[in-house]
């Protein structure tokens, strides 16, 4: 990768990554339960930033898989946190089968992320091979259990879209604008993160 291009991806990362904690931090300080969640997104978001940067510009191998394993595992938590936002800020989170689906969710996402943290010493989901010159040092080789982590983030997309659509059908016409963009923005995100995945 060329030099200049590794110094703006570097700046890019730490000022997106600064965006996210700072908007954490605001989100925090609100009263309602929605922005507690709002600020948990934001956190991880900003671990999500800065872990990818850190996969990408280093070269050391186990720098690479630690650092891709806190990535993996942030979109986890990050995914989870805004889940939980949507179902507060929808308000729909008093429903017994929202909060044992939650539960559910929590629960996977912890032996999730126990898989990534073992992967950084057994190498049980994901294997790290060298990249093509001029691009990452580094490129991963998917095993099983990442494309269960693959299907497990997707899942948690999906439910995130079902509850939003769900409050935009319920939402007169004049209100639903702001859900209809929500939508539409997670469903590019995941698309241009299916684009760079499968490339």
């Amino acid at each position: 990768m060329h030099i200049s291009l590794i110094r703006l991806f570097v700046i890019l990362c730490l000022f997106l990554g600064t965006v996210d904690f700072w908007f954490a931090g605001k989100a925090f300080h609100q009263q309602e339960e929605y922005g507690r969640w709002l600020g948990f997104a934001s956190a991880a978001a900003g671990i999500v930033t800065l872990s990818y940067m850190c996969s990408v510009y280093t070269l050391n191998y186990t720098l690479v898989s630690a650092a891709s394993s806190v990535y993996f595992a942030g979109i986890d938590w990050m995914l989870i946190a805004l889940i939980h936002f949507v179902c507060s800020f929808t308000e729909i989170i008093s429903g017994q089968t929202v909060k044992r689906i939650l539960l559910v969710a929590r629960s996977l996402a912890l032996l999730d992320s126990a898989v990534m943290a073992v992967n950084i010493y057994r190498e049980i989901a994901v294997h790290y091979v060298p990249g093509y010159p001029g691009g990452a040092p580094y490129v991963y080789m998917m095993k099983p259990l990442y494309i269960v982590h693959l299907l497990f983030t997707y899942i948690l997309v999906l439910a995130i879209i079902i509850f939003l659509a769900r409050k935009y059908l319920r939402t007169p016409r004049q209100y639903r604008v702001p859900y209809l963009q929500i939508i539409l923005a997670i469903i590019l995100i995941v698309l241009i993160n299916a684009a760079f995945l499968y490339a």
